[in-house]
């Protein structure tokens, strides 16, 4: 009886400090997790969390031509249905792994025919009769982000699409195929980013 008695504080002491200890490292993990902080209107975020990006490498990776960037420590995904067209007005996508910052970016990858990867595209919905215009003249990852993100509801409403070429309004995203590609490719990043309320 003796032994119990001068060992229980010792064990209690342990139970404290490790409680203690585990209390701190959970409040030092939720003060650091960005994921569920409220993001003020307009504002972008790319990070990507452990599981989102499990889930991409296992499940999704496969249907992807993969690029390794070890100079800037990037892997970039290209999907391998995407139609590879020099000779006619195509845009592609490719999603960009940082694996430093854990964040996840979308770029246009437009092709030759498009002069200077400059993007006015005309775009008519044919269900409300309205019709608008969407523009990229290059920038940085958010700007590509901000394109990606009005084309993207455009196409899951079947809208028809013409850009504006030297020789004129074409137009674009008018094959399945090319549709398609598109609009896999934004449905899996906005995965990655866990935002899946913007594939709806």
């Amino acid at each position: 009886m003796s032994q119990n008695k001068t060992f229980d504080p010792e064990l209690m002491k342990l139970f404290k400090i490790f409680g203690l200890g585990t209390l701190v490292w959970v409040f030092a993990l939720s003060f650091f997790n960005t994921k569920h902080i409220e993001l003020e209107e307009g504002e972008i975020r790319t990070s990507i969390t452990a599981a989102s990006r499990l889930y991409f490498m296992n499940v999704r990776q496969p249907f992807y031509d993969r690029e390794n960037r070890a100079d800037a420590k990037m892997n970039v995904f290209r999907l391998s249905k995407r139609v590879v067209d020099e000779d006619r007005p195509v845009i592609n996508l490719s999603i960009i792994l940082n694996r430093v910052k854990e964040d996840a970016y979308i770029y246009i990858e437009p092709s030759e025919a498009i002069p200077n990867g400059k993007l006015s595209l005309k775009y008519h919905l044919v269900e409300n009769d309205s019709s608008g215009m969407v523009v990229f003249e290059g920038g940085d990852r958010f700007d590509h982000f901000r394109f990606v993100a009005e084309v993207y509801p455009l196409l899951l409403q079947d809208a028809q699409f013409e850009i504006e070429t030297s020789e004129g309004w074409k137009p674009i995203l008018a094959e399945r195929k090319e549709r398609d590609a598109f609009k896999i490719t934004v449905f899996d990043y906005f995965r990655l980013l866990e935002q899946e309320e913007r594939n709806k």
